[in-house]
């Protein structure tokens, strides 16, 4: 029995986006019509997958470009550069290629306004200090918060957000919490190294006071103290659960620890 398109489409964005553009569309004249339907790119995982004869980051920039701005989930872990994300001036990629929107995340064209049920997980693994040069390439990382701050300003419906070993600055936070309300999850992960020594609340009291809505928050490896934790308990009052591992300045007693077990909480 014939298939719908629609199910064919539900079916080959299982395939992963390598196998749909370098096998299934070219299997028939009717696969690659289908492969080319934006739903099949709604989800693209283009992570590292070893040592593949293709260019992965051409292929991602293609994968995003048929998304037409359907592009809900995108993870280019350990391999996602400058080239692949976008931060080239627009000059360097022409003008048909989208500006960046978010980190190793999703890209919208300037014509595009579907943002609907967006929640972008940014998944990519960031490396301090890199270079972006052609031997250098798959461990370039780098994003500037001037563009990061740009994307939430675009992404109002915005709903989960992970950062992983990168820099995020409190005005940026401050601006992910007033143009993306409806934020609910929020990962902001750091190595957490006790031999440094290193204490500060100010990115706790920015997510305090910027994310009241907040149901999931996750601050692996963070500086705050119990001071900024209190804040945020104080100023979150829909927070759920929380995940404050290799926080080396929280001790949990009295009132603070009375709070903390009545969330999921693992530190």
């Amino acid at each position: 029995m014939e298939l719908p398109p629609d199910v064919w489409a539900k079916i080959l964005s299982k395939l992963g986006a390598v196998d749909v553009l370098e096998s299934a569309e070219k299997v028939c004249t009717t696969w690659r019509k289908i492969c080319k339907d934006p739903t099949v790119w709604k989800v693209i995982d283009m992570h590292n997958l070893g040592d593949l004869p293709y260019d992965l980051e051409v292929m991602t920039r293609h994968a995003i470009d048929r998304s037409q701005g359907q592009l809900v989930d995108i993870n280019i872990e350990y391999f996602g550069s400058r080239r692949t994300t976008g931060v080239h001036r627009r000059s360097e990629l022409g003008s048909s290629f989208p500006q960046p929107l978010l980190q190793f995340g999703s890209y919208l064209r300037d014509s595009y306004d579907r943002e609907d049920g967006f929640s972008v997980f940014l998944t990519a693994l960031v490396q301090a200090l890199v270079t972006d040069t052609p031997e250098n390439r798959t461990n370039v990382l780098c994003y500037d918060m001037a563009a990061l701050i740009k994307a939430f300003k675009r992404l109002p419906l915005l709903e989960e957000l992970r950062l992983t070993y990168t820099y995020m600055s409190e005005e940026a936070i401050e601006v992910a919490g007033r143009c993306c309300p409806n934020l609910k999850s929020f990962r902001y992960n750091q190595f957490g190294l006790k031999q440094l020594h290193i204490v500060s609340d100010d990115r706790a009291e920015a997510i305090a006071r910027n994310m009241p809505d907040l149901c999931h928050l996750q601050l692996i490896g963070n500086a705050l103290t119990n001071n900024g934790l209190q804040t945020i308990l104080d100023k979150c009052p829909r927070l759920e659960s929380l995940d404050l591992q290799k926080c080396f300045n929280i001790s949990l007693e009295g009132d603070l620890e009375r709070r903390c077990s009545e969330l999921k909480l693992r530190i």
